[in-house]
């Protein structure tokens, strides 16, 4: 990242990733998870351009992710892909979780899909 002064500005640029002109159909293929055997990984809500999932373990809420272009929220952790689309992917660990130290060590497990 540099930070530079541009017409009485301030400027943060932020590296360019290079980006493949593919687009995936199925939002889950962007990333890899360590995922226990009693958890599993469902849609919270497919909209146009963006899909949220979420990772619950015995029905327990334990770790959110945002699959798109243009993650909003604060907290976790925010990755980029190689992808047209999904270029983001955005984990965060759910605050009403009951196991939190559970939730936190699958948000870590959560990276790009190997390519």
């Amino acid at each position: 990242m540099r930070i530079f002064l541009a017409a009485g500005a301030l400027v943060i640029a932020h590296p360019v990733v290079a980006q493949d002109t593919t687009t995936l159909d199925d939002p889950a293929e962007a990333f890899e998870v360590d995922l226990p055997e009693d958890c599993r990984i469902a849609p919270r809500n497919l909209q146009m351009d963006f899909e949220v999932l979420d990772i619950t373990c015995r029905d327990v809420p334990m770790v959110g992710i945002y699959v798109g272009n243009h993650p909003s929220g604060d907290g976790g952790r925010v990755f980029s892909t190689p992808y047209r689309w999904p270029a983001t992917i955005h984990v965060w660990v759910v605050e009403a979780t009951t196991d939190r130290p559970r939730a936190e060590r699958i948000a870590a497990s959560v990276r790009p899909a190997s390519f």
